[in-house]
C-alpha cells in the first residue's frame, strides 16, 4: 500500500520503494525532495462528502 505521495510528479511511493531507490526523502522518479504522506481514498471521500 502506497505511503507516500510525491508532490512534483504525484507518484505513490511506498516505504520500501524509497529505501531500495535511494534510502532517503527523494522520490525516485524525479528526484524532487518533498514528499507527503498518502491518504487512503476512502478517508478522502469521506472528507469531500461532508
Amino acid at each position: 500500500m502506497p505511503e507516500f505521495q510525491c508532490l512534483a510528479c504525484s507518484r505513490l511511493l511506498s516505504e520500501k520503494d524509497l529505501l531500495e531507490f535511494r534510502g532517503g526523502v527523494r522520490c525516485p522518479y524525479c528526484g524532487f525532495r518533498i514528499l507527503k504522506k498518502a491518504r487512503p481514498k476512502n478517508m478522502v471521500k469521506q472528507i469531500v462528502a461532508e
